[in-house]
């Protein structure tokens, strides 16, 4: 790998988390019934962005059941459900 290699690679990874960083903002602003859809919206592909939480599940049982979500889970759907539609956007998923 040259120097513009090693170049391009590192912009295109800045580029990602601040595209990232960006939609959780966003996401952030939703209220929690649309953060729950939009998670769902993904379907269960979410339950494999991270081994140690399942995001759709989680969105599934709280919309189901009419629940609000912990600051806790609101936080974890959002990062999950951003870095999914990100890395989608990025042709990585």
């Amino acid at each position: 790998m040259d120097c513009d290699d090693l170049f391009d690679a590192e912009m295109a990874r800045e580029e990602f988390f601040y595209d990232l960083q960006s939609r959780k903002e966003k996401m952030s602003e939703k209220s929690d019934k649309k953060i729950l859809n939009l998670a769902l919206s993904c379907g269960k592909q979410l339950n494999e962005v991270t081994e140690h939480f399942p995001a759709y599940d989680v969105a599934l049982k709280l919309n189901k059941n009419n629940w609000t979500p912990t600051p806790k889970q609101r936080q974890a759907i959002i990062n999950v459900t951003a870095f999914y539609l990100t890395q989608k956007e990025y042709g990585e998923a």
